[in-house]
């Protein structure tokens, strides 16, 4: 195995474990130009950048008779999240941030409990995500856990 295929190698261990013990010197001239950063902190600096609420993108998975969007989002201070809503494709969904005024609107805040509703109040800005496709619509506000969950407001 040539130096180049052991700095690759120890490029990709680096990067699957998380941690660099060898000093650039002892992997060849080649690893130097490499970042030698743990992944958590990489994670760390992702979450830290996302100071607003957003939808980050769209994805279809699946095919023609199965198919399947993959939302990916955030709340402002926290770290990214996907979540795949099955039996349809993107084009076909509304994916939107939306306020409690909203939600009233639509005929959606009626259907929440008062713990629903309370999580929705503490989000940042507000706005908690609305999936709504031809079937079935949720709303996903961040849980006591720290994590988003689903909530169906529409059948």
């Amino acid at each position: 195995m040539d130096q180049m295929h052991k700095v690759l190698i120890c490029a990709l261990a680096t990067l699957a474990c998380g941690c660099w013990n060898a000093p650039a010197e002892e992997a060849g001239p080649e690893a130097a130009q490499i970042e030698q950063r743990p992944v958590s902190s990489q994670l760390e600096e992702g979450a830290r950048s996302i100071t607003k609420s957003s939808i980050i993108g769209l994805v279809d998975l699946g095919d023609d008779e199965n198919p399947k969007c993959k939302i990916e989002f955030a709340y402002s201070g926290s770290e990214r999240e996907s979540l795949i809503w099955d039996r349809e494709s993107c084009v076909n969904l509304n994916v939107t941030l939306v306020e409690e005024e909203t939600l009233r609107g639509l005929g959606k805040w009626e259907r929440l409990d008062a713990f629903a509703k309370s999580h929705i109040r503490t989000l940042p800005q507000g706005k908690v995500l609305l999936v709504e496709g031809e079937f079935s619509a949720s709303i996903f506000p961040v849980g006591t856990t720290g994590a988003s969950y689903e909530i169906v407001v529409a059948d």
